[in-house]
């Protein structure tokens, strides 16, 4: 019995469980299989399986088989592949956030969309700051670059709330430098200027590169400094311009000049933009 004929018999059989050959191949990591297959007239490139309704990307993917996810990257077949998303709203692109950085950038460099929603309105930064276990940005860093939503929701948090949560420091500040805000709430009705210490908050800040979004006035009736309650009589309400906080006069009693201007800021932002006090 010739290779020719174990091929062609291996090529046309369907698996117990529903999988094609195509399938098959990219399930068990068999190459010279999936490559055969791939030019073989008549083989669906898109089939799916028939429980999770995902793609012979998503298989290898799921296996951590580079040199399959690669061959089913080719240009012929990588544009109508790419995105396509399982029963769960998941791409390629979800599982590999979760699993492999080169696999994750082979699918971002052949224009995986960086910001698809999945059925739980995750995106796949969502995903990796679910499922990551170790504080190592560079996951994080390659998706922002390609365009991934740094205020992205989580259930109704949002990703800025989960790693710092999760205790994912260096992260967080990955998310901040690429616009996440402090300003928005987590599922309990908190900023992430509540939930940090005056340490996290000056490095937090540090990483700030975009323009604050100023806390509305009637979200606070005390400082979110000092505590000090605001009155018509009493202490009145000031924007630090730095970090958008709503805070009593006291507590933003520092100026920085800047294009000819004095701006008032708190002194938790003076301390960390003049005085470089923040952590590193």
């Amino acid at each position: 019995m010739d290779d020719g004929y174990r091929l062609s018999k291996r090529s046309s059989t369907v698996s117990s469980d529903g999988l094609t050959p195509l399938l098959q191949a990219a399930r068990a990591g068999d190459l010279v299989l999936l490559n055969a297959l791939i030019v073989q007239p008549g083989t669906d490139i898109l089939r799916r399986d028939p429980v999770y309704g995902q793609t012979a990307l998503h298989f290898a993917v799921r296996g951590g088989h580079l040199g399959i996810v690669q061959a089913l990257l080719m240009p012929q077949l990588a544009g109508s592949m790419v995105n396509v998303a399982d029963n769960r709203r998941n791409t390629a692109l979800h599982l590999a956030a979760a699993k492999s950085r080169r696999m994750t950038k082979l699918l971002l460099e052949i224009g995986a969309d960086v910001n698809f929603l999945n059925m739980r309105n995750q995106t796949p930064l969502g995903v990796h700051i679910l499922t990551v276990t170790r504080d190592d940005p560079m996951m994080t860093e390659i998706l922002l670059q390609h365009g991934a939503n740094a205020n992205a929701p989580i259930d109704k948090s949002t990703i800025l709330h989960v790693a710092l949560d999760k205790g994912l420091t260096q992260i967080a500040t990955r998310l901040v430098r690429h616009g996440a805000r402090l300003d928005l709430k987590d599922e309990h009705g908190k900023m992430v200027f509540d939930k940090v210490d005056a340490t996290q908050l000056k490095m937090l800040l540090s990483k700030v590169a975009h323009a604050p979004v100023w806390v509305p006035d009637e979200e606070r009736k005390d400082c979110m400094e000092c505590s000090k309650k605001f009155s018509a009589l009493g202490a009145r309400r000031h924007h630090c311009r730095y970090c958008g906080r709503l805070l009593c006069s006291t507590c933003t009693g520092c100026s920085i000049n800047t294009n000819k201007k004095k701006q008032r800021v708190c002194t938790t932002c003076f301390d960390t933009f003049v005085r470089g006090d923040s952590a590193p």
